[in-house]
């Protein structure tokens, strides 16, 4: 087996076993709450400056990335690895050469 199919399968197993886990979850549910607050928090402050609100608007958009990430990451790995088997299969068929029969 390739070394990048190997260590793409023990990177994708890593964010399956995360997704699995009660701590990301229960940091996931927090994060969650939080961002619901904040948002609410930033619809209520009429005083706020706009870059203040583009400030606000950027933590609360990293924050949801941050939430998203392991399922992002879990579907590029899967996709890497679809695509490192199907070179690795490539390289192992032979080669078909061509002939000349005139």
């Amino acid at each position: 087996m390739d070394s990048k199919v190997r260590e793409t399968k023990e990177k994708l197993a890593l964010i399956k076993r995360l997704k699995k886990d009660d701590a990301w979850k229960f940091l996931q549910r927090v994060m969650e709450e939080e961002i619901t607050q904040a948002a609410y928090n930033l619809s209520s402050d009429p005083k706020l400056s706009i870059d203040e609100l583009h400030w606000r608007r950027g933590a609360l958009w990293a924050s949801k990335k941050l939430i998203q990430m392991p399922s992002i990451l879990e579907v590029k790995l899967e996709n890497d690895l679809m695509m490192q088997t199907l070179e690795e299969e490539d390289k192992n068929k032979p080669v078909a050469s061509a002939t000349n029969n005139n």
